[in-house]
């Protein structure tokens, strides 16, 4: 399985932020290794690893983030860059789907994935849209993007279609999941509230 790429576009985000949203972004239902690199240079590392809290990165600004501030267009056209494609797959990075957790994430746990829509037909309005989104809780956002990575199920089938992109955010689609009406995995609960409860008391989150 390919490594997932996130990118903090919110304007500033610090690290005890980005550590928790890391937290919730993680499996705890079939004990899943983390796949989530948090990308913040123009370049990725050479040889990058799967970004686990506590990360040992600088608070995320303008001048230390290349995303900051940047609308997810602007995500979706670098990584559609062709030089992009080039060092994700060296680097075996998807270019298929992203998340990026814009300033409206931080305050509401949410994120934006994306998904590439290769060779898209023009819509309605003669416009051709290359990506989706959807507006997604960190702690739902997993199991979508697991699932499109593997191709298991379509996007259609997380978002609520009748009502389609919400233009005021992004163009992004609302989330309902396949799974909303049924029922919760306690122990998953109960293991995630665990770890945050644990990188609260170690002052990392």
């Amino acid at each position: 399985m390919s490594l997932w790429p996130i990118f903090i576009t919110a304007p500033n985000a610090t690290p005890k932020q980005i550590n928790k949203a890391l937290i919730e972004l993680d499996d705890y239902e079939y004990g899943a290794s983390s796949s989530w690199v948090v990308v913040h240079t123009s370049e990725p590392p050479i040889t990058p690893t799967a970004s686990i809290p506590p990360l040992a990165i600088p608070e995320l600004t303008s001048t230390t983030n290349f995303f900051a501030g940047k609308a997810p267009q602007d995500v979706h056209a670098y990584v559609q860059d062709p030089a992009t494609r080039s060092l994700f797959s060296d680097r075996d990075l998807t270019t298929y789907h992203w998340v990026a957790i814009d300033e409206k994430g931080l305050g509401e746990e949410t994120c934006l994935l994306a998904q590439y829509e290769e060779g898209r037909e023009p819509d309605a309005d003669g416009e051709v849209r290359e990506f989706k989104m959807c507006r997604i809780p960190w702690a739902s956002a997993w199991s979508m993007f697991c699932n499109l990575d593997l191709a298991n199920m379509d996007f259609e089938e997380w978002v609520e279609e009748d009502v389609g992109p919400v233009e005021e955010d992004f163009g992004a689609w609302k989330w309902v999941g396949p799974f909303s009406g049924g029922s919760v995995d306690e122990e998953a609960v109960s293991k995630r509230k665990d770890r945050l409860a644990t990188a609260e008391k170690e002052g990392y989150i």
